[in-house]
């Protein structure tokens, strides 16, 4: 329907040209949209962005830096359908990218809450979170690690990981019932 093509005779580092620029100045009314897509296809992919070439660079990069109340991104499914799907996927797939990590969380203020929350909102009977392993090797199980990685205050006794159990109590008040704590007794190397 549209096409925008661009050769690259003339993109550089200094040249920073850009293919499509939308700028929203309106700043009232929830219901503004800079972009939208409205599809009615039933199979196929709604919106494709291809970065092969890509090496050194991001594919997709969204700044928020007012955000108070707001979101970077919302995700929501409402289907009714039973069958098996996930809602998000992030797939590494090929097998000699060993030093990709497929998900990294960074937060760099000290939560008030937590960093990372997966909630169900059901009389659940299977787990929230599994960690699993599908290839066939006997000898490699699923891992779970707590990693203290700063490397300018170790101590003896330093604490180096907590499994905390919650629950709440009588008073609705978030309670500790269970805790079991690392810590690293003797730091001396070797």
């Amino acid at each position: 329907v549209a096409k925008i093509t661009k050769d690259a005779a003339n993109l550089s580092d200094s040249n920073a040209i850009v293919g499509l620029d939308i700028d929203f100045d309106g700043t009232d009314g929830t219901a503004g949209r800079a972009f939208r897509i409205d599809s009615e296809q039933t199979t196929g992919i709604v919106s494709e962005i291809n970065g092969d070439e890509v090496t050194t660079g991001t594919v997709i990069d969204v700044s928020a830096d007012k955000l108070t109340t707001g979101k970077l991104m919302n995700l929501v499914s409402d289907s009714n359908s039973t069958s098996t799907r996930d809602i998000v996927l992030i797939h590494n797939d090929n097998t000699a990218a060993v030093n990709t990590t497929a998900l990294h969380v960074k937060n760099d203020a000290i939560s008030a809450t937590k960093t990372v929350v997966i909630e169900s909102t059901a009389a659940e009977t299977n787990p929230l979170l599994e960690l699993k392993n599908s290839n066939a090797a006997t000898n490699k199980p699923p891992i779970l690690s707590f990693n203290r990685s700063d490397t300018t205050a170790e101590a003896d006794d330093m604490e180096i990981g907590v499994l905390s159990f919650k629950g709440s109590d009588s008073g609705n008040n978030s309670t500790d019932y269970v805790m079991i704590e690392a810590l690293a007794s003797d730091i001396t190397d070797g």
